[in-house]
């Protein structure tokens, strides 16, 4: 437990926004035809792929047009999530991620910027970008891959997809870990403009993954009121570059709404009448009363 612990401790620092420090103010160009492409990364350092990155070295990444700042804070993460705080810094069109404290040794990290990523002119990018890069020898690269419906078909595209590692083939782990409602999850992603997604160089071992659109923007699944959509099965990912990855289709239920009382009305001492904006499916006979 004691792993999961530090994980709700930094929801503030991985799930919240980067702290995007203003030293380069950013405008959309004038004149000249509209805009309609999405910002492009151009350049990444360390390299996609890379293996034995030290610790303590920046991630710096370029992008092709000046970017709406909060929208890239909105579309971060970074998988497994950093014990600390994530800072940021612009220079022209470069971004400069620091971590404090460093990144640990002997991790496969993924970088991801989802599809909430948008250009000066609100242009956002179809499919999320990911950039994985290991702090020691080697990579993982498991995958789970898959895409997300809605009951009435509307749009998906920005939805958190979040996985949790359950532990290894055979080893016991509670599911009540996999919650994301309080957890900060172990990968993470957003949905493509056609509801496609993607989680790369993951652990291998057993995985839960859930999607949800983050209305209040905090991260963490809101319950009763954020419409959520939750995998079938377990997944079994394997540790193997040319093994086919988790292939999985999320539907998203459609959203109860909880009844709210509107009117009380008191007849006497001991007999009081509710009124609901709707009526409850059940009532169990459990009241609160103050």
């Amino acid at each position: 437990m004691k792993r999961r612990f530090h994980r709700i401790l930094s929801v503030t620092a991985v799930l919240l926004p980067v702290l995007l420090a203003a030293c380069a103010k950013m405008a959309p160009p004038s004149g000249g035809p509209e805009d309609e492409e999405p910002p492009e990364i151009l350049q990444t350092s360390p390299a996609e792929g890379e293996v034995n990155v030290d610790t303590e070295t920046p991630v710096v990444i370029q992008f092709s047009e000046a970017v709406r700042k909060p929208t890239v804070s909105g579309s971060f993460s970074l998988s497994p999530p950093p014990l600390g705080d994530v800072r940021g810094s612009w220079k022209g069109k470069n971004l400069i991620l620091t971590f404090d404290p460093p990144l640990l040794d002997d991790r496969t990290y993924v970088l991801t910027l989802g599809t909430q990523l948008a250009d000066m002119r609100g242009v956002r990018r179809e499919q999320a970008f990911h950039l994985a890069f290991s702090t020691g020898p080697t990579l993982d690269h498991g995958r789970i891959e898959g895409t997300l419906y809605t009951p009435d078909g509307s749009n998906v595209q920005g939805w958190l997809v979040l996985g949790f590692w359950t532990g290894r083939e055979g080893e016991e782990q509670p599911d009540s870990l996999a919650d994301p409602s309080r957890f900060v999850p172990d990968a993470a992603t957003q949905a493509g403009v056609d509801g496609s997604f993607s989680m790369r160089n993951l652990k291998a071992g057993r995985w839960r993954v859930f999607a949800f659109n983050d209305s209040d923007k905090d991260r963490l699944w809101t319950r009763d009121v954020e419409t959520v959509a939750v995998s079938p099965r377990e997944l079994f990912v394997k540790d193997d570059s040319l093994a086919a990855p988790e292939v999985i289709t999320l539907r998203a239920a459609p959203r109860v709404r909880t009844p709210k009382p509107r009117r009380l009305s008191v007849v006497r001492p001991d007999l009081l009448y509710v009124r609901f904006d709707r009526k409850p499916p059940t009532l169990d006979g459990s009241f609160v009363v103050f």
